[in-house]
């Protein structure tokens, strides 16, 4: 062999063995909408060609958090927040993990580490987790035009959520009714939709609190913060954790995010007599004082009045002897089965989705 053919031999060696380092080392383009990829400029940047999503997030040096900026070439901005809002300066600048096994991961040295894992092509995972921090806060700007849904029942339901001003409040079922227990009702749940066609579901174990549009520096913004203290129990480690993902549009958002949560279908419709005829609730008229007497009458006064085309008669409240019991109160209820053999109409019983914390089942359900 001639020395020109031992020399282009070796330069081809050459190529190929840095072609294989580039490929081995080379930060990889994930085809996700939301998978972020490494930029040289320690910017997160992706696009997708056939939705032309395009999430960045990208640390901000003067103020040690992150920024977060998900646009679309078709409809401009969907969402932009700032992540690490509560951060203590102190801690420095965020580099990238060592190791993060394919998922995008910025850490704070030992305090804090905030990771963005591909769930799908449609959403991602954002998670903080802190051994020291007892606060993790990510907010997020409430735009023109932008509505926001979701959250929980209130007793003032304002639709969309940012009409109405939000202090931070944990995000825990309670009694509306009572001053002191807190703006949400028996009903919460922390998932919010965007107009923009995206939905943000806070995962657990996060202690979550929330408000928006409450306080200086956060007039325009909602802000979701992991909060270590009641009524929340305290961790050894605190997390921050929520799904983001985008559709076409809202509902699109919504069918994508249920697609996640692989809940079973109902295999059966409801009565239709439900869906198509009035019922009578008790509350309307009695609210807590009803008894076995006061439903016959209330049901017979019903069809008396010509309206034996009805669905049912609805005992709402304090048919029990006690909230989560689901058994009828004896002395307001002597003979239950009469009541339903008593009347034309059908009757269901408002059911309670917790026990009162004075009762056995609750004890016995903090120690199992």
């Amino acid at each position: 062999m001639s020395s020109w053919s031992v020399r282009a031999f070796g330069t081809m060696v050459a190529i190929v063995i840095i072609m294989l380092v580039i490929m081995t080392f080379a930060p990889q383009v994930k085809s996700g909408i939301l998978a972020p990829v490494l930029s040289p400029n320690v910017s997160l940047r992706q696009s997708n060609s056939s939705s032309q999503k395009i999430l960045l997030i990208e640390p901000k040096t003067k103020e040690n958090g992150i920024s977060f900026n998900l646009t679309s070439k078709e409809t401009g901005t969907l969402l932009i927040g700032y992540l690490g809002v509560s951060l203590p300066k102190a801690i420095g600048n965020p580099s990238i993990c060592p190791s993060s096994r394919g998922d995008t991961c910025f850490e704070y040295g030992d305090f804090a580490r905030l990771k963005i894992s591909e769930e799908s092509d449609d959403c991602s995972r954002l998670e903080w987790t802190s051994h020291f921090a007892n606060r993790l806060e990510d907010c997020f700007n409430l735009l023109p035009g932008h509505h926001w849904y979701g959250g929980g029942e209130t007793l003032l339901q304002e639709w969309p959520i940012e009409k109405e001003p939000r202090v931070e409040t944990p995000t825990v079922a309670g009694d509306y009714l009572d001053r002191q227990g807190g703006p949400y009702g028996g009903l919460v749940e922390n998932y919010w939709l965007i107009s923009t066609g995206v939905s943000l579901q806070v995962l657990e174990p996060t202690p979550l609190y929330i408000s928006w549009r409450s306080r200086d520096g956060h007039k325009d913004k909602v802000c979701f913060v992991a909060l270590d203290e009641a009524p929340y129990l305290r961790s050894e480690n605190l997390t921050l954790s929520y799904r983001v993902c985008i559709g076409q549009n809202i509902k699109d958002a919504h069918q994508r995010t249920l697609d996640k949560q692989r809940l079973p279908k109902p295999t059966d419709l409801p009565d239709e007599k439900m869906m198509v005829e009035p019922f009578w609730s008790t509350w309307a008229q009695y609210k807590t004082n009803v008894s076995q007497e006061i439903v016959l009458d209330y049901a017979r006064r019903v069809a008396t009045e010509g309206f034996n085309r009805s669905s049912h008669i609805e005992i709402d409240d304090h048919w029990e002897t006690c909230y989560g019991e689901a058994v009828f109160d004896p002395t307001k209820f002597p003979n239950p089965k009469s009541t339903t053999k008593s009347t034309v109409f059908e009757i269901y019983m408002g059911i309670s989705k917790y026990y009162h914390v004075n009762k056995f089942h609750f004890y016995n359900g903090l120690i199992l």
